[in-house]
């Protein structure tokens, strides 16, 4: 196993673990794991987005500004790094390693999504509805600081009825 796949086998493990730990009892909608393309990009973090949430943010918002607010994460009240990975020396060692190559050919913001990308399709294998409570529409996605990449991450890791369903109520932008 190269240290790419290392790192996301052993990101996706703990986030499941953390979410499996905030012991939710309202629906999520979703789950962004976010990653950062600038200034030595660090390990990504991870924010669940309730039912209550998206409700609240629906009737406060114009529609057209929405999704940036669903998904970037800052915005929701659980929005954590990945706790069991922040102190794990090992994790970290092979985090620095895989970050040093990526800005070294300077292709870190390709490969910080690439890595992100990954960790949301093992993450999407998962059988959420035993971690937490999830909405019908529950998704997994990732996002940059920026939301500049929002959309194309979502073309990858949603299939054609998701994002329908998700545009339809400007969950998502198109």
């Amino acid at each position: 196993m190269n240290r790419a796949d290392t790192l996301v086998t052993r990101m996706a493990e703990e986030i499941i673990k953390q979410v499996k730990g905030y012991a939710l009892q309202e629906p999520v909608y979703g789950l962004i794991v976010c990653y950062s393309t600038e200034n030595g990009a660090f390990p990504p973090w991870i924010a669940l987005g309730t039912a209550r949430e998206r409700a609240q943010l629906s009737e406060e918002c114009d529609p057209e500004d929405l999704y940036a607010l669903l998904w970037s994460g800052e915005n929701l009240e659980l929005y954590d790094p990945i706790e069991a990975l922040e102190e794990n020396t090992a994790f970290l060692d092979d985090y620095a390693a895989w970050l040093g190559e990526a800005e070294s050919d300077g292709l870190l913001p390709e490969r910080a999504t690439s890595l992100a990308l990954r960790v949301c399709f093992a993450l999407a294998k998962a059988d959420w509805p035993d971690i937490c409570p999830v909405t019908g529409d529950f998704a997994v996605l990732c996002n940059d600081q920026k939301c500049e990449w929002l959309w194309d991450n979502a073309e990858v890791l949603l299939d054609e009825a998701q994002k329908h369903a998700l545009r339809e109520k400007y969950y998502l932008p198109g």
